[in-house]
């Protein structure tokens, strides 16, 4: 069966495990530009409303082990060296940590040959 109908805007309601009145809501779709959203349940009123302090963030036990193996690594390592002490495969450690650094919480130094990741203070 081919699908040829694509959704104009996909909305997404996510509430993590240890949040019972927050959650983030992830717009994404055609002709604007895709966004993320902190929201707070707000129980007198029975209602969803913005949440100034945007939304919340909660590591994954994954994100941890990967943070903590470059913090015992001294830092600073390649996906190989992170992967190596890891003990997964290069495309799974590669892919933990681009995700860390694109939500900011590591840095990525793509000049580098191979591109390295650190911590914040540890380039």
């Amino acid at each position: 069966m081919v699908l040829d109908a694509f959704p104009d805007v996909l909305i997404n309601l996510e509430r993590g495990r240890h949040h019972r009145d927050r959650a983030k809501v992830s717009i994404q779709g055609r002709g604007f530009s895709d966004g993320e959203f902190g929201v707070r349940f707000d129980e007198d009123q029975l209602r969803l409303a913005f949440d100034e302090d945007g939304p919340p963030t909660e590591s994954t036990a994954r994100q941890q082990d990967t943070i903590e193996a470059l913090r015992k690594l001294g830092g600073a390592r390649t996906a190989k060296e992170v992967a190596d002490h890891l003990g997964v495969k290069l495309d799974a450690a590669r892919k933990r940590l681009d995700r860390l650094a694109d939500a900011g919480t590591i840095q990525r130094n793509i000049f580098a040959v191979p591109t390295t990741y650190s911590l914040h203070g540890h380039e």
